[in-house]
């Protein structure tokens, strides 16, 4: 997931200058995303110059103006604790080559030839053939050719870990470098777990293999196509991935085969999916300062959904640009004065997948939001007709759901993040506070992005009920969320919008022992005839008072519930029809635990939601199932009660066990030779 492409190809000389005890290597600054929004404000750059100057962080720190480099050691790269000072890191190019590329125009003439130089491509004859009815195209003298793609290499293929350049083991003398094996079983495992057993099927599949070309950047090799901290890079056109052969660099994550295989296996969960929205296609009026988010967030959620125990995603939640800091950044860092960078977030935002999958009635609602996708809507805008709200696939999607759009929807996310009510929350960090008094007016040092929310809480439970109105906020729409967690464990949550700035919540009872969330929300943004303006200004603080009891009757209790193992494997499927009785339901609370444990685990669904996804259970072990609904001030029902037994989860999909379709080795062995320009990786891709 790394950058872009030189033209030409480069061939590293080797200098025996002797050992060196430390090196260090031109590097962005940690804080590079900061410096280049603050040139941004100060009018000494545009946005054109960030993408550039993003460019060159990517490939090319050494060309970066002073102000936004540091030098850092060799290898340094990895995971920072919390509060540490750490490397900037982004492990996916593809939104910087699209973001680049819509900005090159506002280029001086100057800047743009050296883009050109960068990004330029050469283009050899490639050798276009056909195998198994489908279509191959051949740029590298070594391909294999799977059931689905074409992987090709040159003759500096290094191992994983960037050792024996040009001789590449081959531990099994099946004459195919180990690596490559490798590489071959996770993308045919991504196709299955994507196609296969989760829908995601497109028409151009049929016909053609997919090419992965492998590439690294070991130092004193040819191949120099992704730098150090970068995984791969996925092409729109024509649709092409390229991969980081050595991923010596990555940070450690979860999977018990070490941290390069779990690597080379997300990197292949997300690229390919990547492939398949770029063959999808993207709808004409999509614009990647505004919506390319959503391909990275998307991306990273299917990662961990084909490979669920790598989770090297959480490497972005730890240390300064954890994403539960940026709440008030929004879902989309759009292109409003100030966000210079509408693509590191989109990490952040596998947060706001998963809250979609985990909150909204399972996995397959991300398909629906693709298939809206797929029939022509942007993710928020609608493009057809100017920006505007209504015809975005996102707020089609909520209204589907039963929200009355993507603002009201977006509340029970706010929410969610107060406690980060997730199955792997507890890796996601905490949202800021910026008041811990529901008596004092809090003043907002800054005002949320569209779809972004600040926090204040509370611990001064009385048992007395408690109402909380946001003061001050201008004529646009805004929202307020209660995360309300009860000594129990479990949590409630609530949410208000108003068209006129001024939501009020009432919680019936604010009892001692638990905890009370409060977070405004920006859910409009001003969309003037030019594009995107600057959010209002920040509502002036809170007011609170004290409530005399329930603003209603608590809802019945929810009917036909059952507990079925799904179709696909790991953990229950839950389902329920709303309360008949009573008051109207504002949201469900499903808790569950294995029959031995004596605690439950819960999840909240703001909303009119009646169906919940539990995943990441013990395989075959037979749990209980509480569900019960609550009011709009936290009145709760009675609980319904089922058990079920759950299906074991799957955690490393094994593609189909067939042989390779077909083998071109070059004469120099496995790692490859010849091929054109002393065996030098082409550049065989473009725009």
């Amino acid at each position: 997931m790394r950058t872009l492409l030189r033209g030409a190809c480069l061939v590293a000389l080797a200098l025996l200058l002797g050992a060196s005890p430390v090196t260090f290597r031109p590097a962005p600054a940690p804080d590079f995303d900061a410096r280049l929004a603050t040139a941004l404000d100060e009018g000494r750059i545009n946005a054109a110059h960030a993408a550039l100057y993003r460019l060159f962080a990517l490939k090319a720190p050494d060309r970066l103006p002073a102000e936004f480099r540091a030098d850092r050691p060799e290898g340094a790269a990895g995971r920072v604790e919390a509060g540490a000072a750490e490397p900037w890191r982004q492990r996916c190019g593809t939104t910087v080559l699209r973001g680049l590329r819509a900005d090159l125009a506002e280029l001086p003439e100057a800047d743009r030839a050296e883009v050109e130089e960068l990004l330029s491509v050469l283009r050899p004859a490639a050798r276009a053939e056909r195998a198994a009815g489908k279509t191959v195209t051949h740029q590298l003298p070594n391909w294999i050719l799977t059931k689905n793609f074409s992987i090709e290499w040159g003759a500096d293929l290094t191992d994983v870990n960037g050792s024996n350049p040009g001789h590449p083991t081959d531990a099994d003398g099946n004459g195919v470098p180990d690596v490559v094996d490798q590489w071959a079983r996770y993308f045919e495992a991504s196709y299955q777990a994507e196609v296969v057993d989760r829908g995601y099927t497109v028409t151009a599949l049929a016909g053609q293999y997919i090419p992965v070309y492998l590439g690294n950047s070991a130092a004193g090799t040819a191949v120099d196509d992704i730098g150090p901290d970068f995984y791969a890079i996925t092409y729109d056109g024509p649709v092409t991935v390229v991969v980081n052969n050595d991923l010596s660099f990555v940070p450690p994550n979860e999977d018990p085969d070490g941290k390069i295989p779990g690597a080379m296996k997300v990197t292949a969960a997300h690229e390919f999916h990547h492939v398949l929205q770029f063959l999808m296609p993207l709808p004409t009026a999509w614009s990647s300062p505004q919506d390319d988010w959503w391909l990275e967030a998307s991306a990273t959620w299917m990662e961990d959904e084909v490979f669920d125990r790598v989770n090297d995603y959480y490497q972005y939640f730890p240390g300064l640009r954890g994403w539960a800091s940026l709440a008030a950044t929004g879902l989309a860092t759009l292109n409003l004065p100030g966000n210079s960078d509408y693509t590191s977030k989109a990490y952040g935002n596998v947060i706001f997948a998963k809250y979609l999958s985990e909150h909204l009635g399972g996995a397959a609602r991300l398909k629906d939001v693709w298939n809206l996708i797929a029939g022509g809507r942007r993710i928020l805008f609608d493009g057809s007709v100017g920006p505007g709200v209504s015809g975005g696939a996102l707020n089609r999607f909520a209204v589907d759901s039963g929200f009355s759009g993507v603002g009201n929807m977006y509340l029970g996310f706010a929410g969610a993040n107060a406690t980060m009510d997730y199955r792997e929350g507890a890796a996601y960090g905490a949202v800021p506070i910026r008041a811990t008094s529901l008596t004092t007016a809090a003043s907002s040092p800054s005002v949320p992005l569209y779809l972004g929310a600040q926090y204040l809480a509370s611990t001064a439970g009385t048992g007395a009920g408690v109402t909380v109105n946001l003061a001050g906020a201008p004529a646009t729409s805004w929202g307020l969320s209660f995360a309300v967690q009860r000594p129990a464990g479990y949590t409630v949550v609530l949410g208000e919008e108003s068209p006129v700035g001024a939501p009020s919540l009432a919680l019936a009872a604010f009892e001692a022992g638990a905890t009370l969330w409060v977070a405004p929300s920006y859910l409009t943004p001003q969309l003037p005839p030019a594009g995107l303006a600057p959010p209002p200004p920040p509502p002036n603080g809170y007011t609170t008072a004290v409530a005399s009891g329930p603003a209603q009757d608590p809802p019945g209790a929810v009917g036909d519930l059952s507990v079925t193992r799904p179709l696909a494997a790991g953990g229950l499927d839950v389902a329920w029809s709303a309360p008949t009785s009573g008051g109207p339901a504002a949201g469900t609370v499903v808790r569950w635990k294995r029959q031995t444990d004596a605690v439950f685990d819960s999840r909240t669904l703001f909303g009119p939601i009646t169906r919940a996804e539990l995943r990441g259970l013990e395989g075959n072990a037979t749990y209980d199932v509480e569900v019960f609904a609550y009011g709009s001030a936290g009145e709760e029902g009675p609980a319904s009660s089922a058990s079920g037994i759950a299906k074991a989860a799957v955690s490393t999909p094994t593609p189909p066990a067939e042989p390779y379709a077909e083998k071109h080795l070059s004469s120099s062995g496995g790692g490859g030779g010849g091929g054109g320009g002393g065996g030098c990786f082409v550049r065989a891709l473009g725009w």
